[in-house]
């Protein structure tokens, strides 16, 4: 179980390239979150809060339109969420509800600052990264959630998605 904290918080861009003592440090602050099916685990408009590592079960993700939801995107093990929106003072643009029991690793806002202050290079990583996540022009990306296996092909079917609904309004 160790080995898959280390594997999910090295999914994150800008933790992929960190030093390993600083990856075992910020594994130590995950904290595990169970949820029932059908429960939501965050609404569109809520703070980003945490980062989420999806350890078992399944989550979808939707956007609301017209008074429905529309489901863009199912999340199993191994894929994240929220981890761009946690730097900056975003808001969920989509919703996640648990389809099955899902159990979750999460990393607090609060702990992602205090390993900032540990681990330099997470600190520095970060702060390369400061124009991409404190741009006020561009808000935190609509698709601010990682899937596993092929993410550059999942992530350009969700963009049309959006598109579409985009077109619809």
């Amino acid at each position: 179980y160790k080995l898959f904290k280390k594997e999910c918080v090295r999914n994150v861009d800008y933790m992929k390239d960190l030093h390993d003592d600083s990856i075992e440090e910020i594994t130590n602050y995950l904290k595990q979150e169970d949820y029932e099916k059908g429960k939501i685990i965050f609404r569109a408009g809520e703070p980003v809060e945490k980062i989420y590592f999806v350890s078992n079960g399944q989550i979808n993700i939707s956007v609301s339109h017209k008074d429905s939801d529309i489901p863009i995107e199912t999340l199993y093990r191994g894929c994240c969420i929220g981890s761009n929106g946690i730097v900056g003072n975003f808001n969920f643009n989509f919703t996640g509800r648990a389809i099955t029991k899902v159990t979750l690793l999460s990393l607090h806002k609060d702990d992602l600052k205090t390993l900032n202050n540990c681990c330099d290079d997470l600190d520095k990583a970060i702060f390369e990264r400061r124009d991409y996540f404190y741009n006020e022009i561009n808000e935190v990306p609509y698709i601010d959630f990682r899937v596993e296996d092929n993410p550059e092909e999942n992530r350009v079917l969700n963009v049309k998605r959006v598109v579409r609904l985009s077109i619809q309004r």
